[in-house]
């Protein structure tokens, strides 16, 4: 059995992942920028549930450090540096139950990405 993730899930994984990494850009998310978002998501092969588990174990650790930058990124993280940070960990479940930072950092984001996603489902 390889220990290397699977291609085609790593490249299906790397549109989610960089959707998701948009929550935790140095900017203010806007309504369009929720729909956006919960568009390209939906068109994945992922139910909410199974988008919120990859926020919360794979794209939320990789990225949370950007919002506690005094400048952090702006323009969106490099796919290259998304596949980097998540893809050796992909199948991992973080020990924690709540997410560190998560409701300062991106609850609110993530809630409204969700309601869009709950409208198009």
């Amino acid at each position: 059995m390889s220990s290397e993730p699977d291609p085609e899930l790593i490249q299906t994984r790397l549109t989610v992942w960089r959707a998701l990494s948009e929550l935790y850009l140095d900017t203010e998310l806007k309504d369009a920028d929720h729909r956006r978002i919960a568009a390209v998501l939906a068109a994945l092969p992922y139910g909410v549930d199974e988008l919120e588990e990859i926020l919360r174990h794979e794209v939320h650790p990789a990225c949370r450090g950007n919002l506690l930058q005094v400048a952090g990124e702006w323009v969106g993280f490099d796919d290259n540096w998304l596949r980097a940070r998540i893809a050796p960990y992909l199948g991992r479940r973080r020990w924690w139950r709540r997410w560190p930072g998560y409701g300062r950092m991106v609850g609110e984001d993530w809630r409204a990405v969700r309601a869009y996603l709950a409208e198009v489902s």
